[in-house]
């Protein structure tokens, strides 16, 4: 019988715009901007939620397609 291996990472949960701007090195005003253009990030009230390695990956192809008008 075959054996199926799954490799799981641990899940970190990013809760703030001041923890998910740390997270990634940018300003709170830029996480703004990225949950316009839609940056995989839930918004529970006013509070804005995100997988770190999910939005990391969706940050880097963000800014390799000039994110935010080419701006850092």
């Amino acid at each position: 019988m075959k054996q199926e291996i799954l490799i799981v990472r641990p899940v970190q949960v990013l809760r703030g715009y001041r923890n998910i701007a740390a997270a990634l090195r940018t300003s709170e005003e830029k996480v703004r901007d990225m949950i316009g253009y839609g940056a995989p990030v839930v918004l529970d009230g006013d509070m804005p939620k995100a997988e770190a390695a999910e939005l990391w990956t969706w940050y880097a192809r963000w800014m390799g397609e000039g994110g935010a008008r080419g701006s850092c």
